[in-house]
């Protein structure tokens, strides 16, 4: 019985070394981006009528490094969170807040100018002037765009997006649509 305990700790001691000593060589801790966009909007194509076709936006982003680790390039997954508004005094104003989950691929592994591409799945609330309530529909984004490097956690970022806004009503077979282009810029904290 006491071989048997002297054996369980030897082999708990050998499991633990093994699992710190793999630790310090092959583990890094996970990077994390903060972002602040500001952005100039602009509805291409509308399936409602007369609403206001350009606005401006601002967008949160708070992200998690997920790949990129021992000199690969980086990927990101991210839960952006913003508001655009659209003012016109010939129609209808229009409101919008979003909130999804983003995957950012960098094509180059950090350099002074890395170039990026993003896909987004993203649920938004729509507010229309002097309408009663909102309407809640789903947005796919795919994006475009340039990092600057300033300082070792302090980027600059140029994007452009492309949206397709998907609005279902009750008693409407086919839903709204909204094709959205914007270009943005503003800064990413972190690594």
């Amino acid at each position: 019985m006491l071989l048997l305990k002297y054996i369980s700790i030897l082999f708990s001691l050998i499991f633990f070394t093994t699992i710190a000593n793999s630790q310090e060589s092959s583990f890094e801790k996970v990077s994390k981006q903060y972002s602040l966009v500001l952005s100039l909007v602009d509805n291409t194509k509308s399936t409602y009528d007369n609403i206001s076709k350009t606005g401006f936006g601002i967008e949160l982003d708070y992200a998690w490094k997920l790949s990129g680790y021992n000199k690969k390039k980086n990927v990101y997954l991210s839960i952006p969170i913003g508001y655009q508004q659209f003012i016109s005094a010939q129609t209808k104003d229009l409101k919008v807040l979003f909130y999804g989950w983003s995957v950012r691929h960098e094509l180059r592994k950090n350099k002074k100018w890395t170039p990026f591409l993003s896909y987004s799945l993203l649920l938004n609330q729509t507010w229309f002037d002097k309408i009663k309530g909102s309407n809640m529909g789903h947005q796919t984004r795919f994006s475009i765009g340039l990092n600057r490097r300033i300082k070792d956690k302090l980027l600059f970022t140029i994007i452009i997006n492309y949206s397709f806004i998907r609005i279902p009503s009750l008693n409407n077979e086919k839903a709204d649509r909204i094709n959205r282009i914007s270009i943005g810029s503003g800064f990413r904290f972190g690594r």
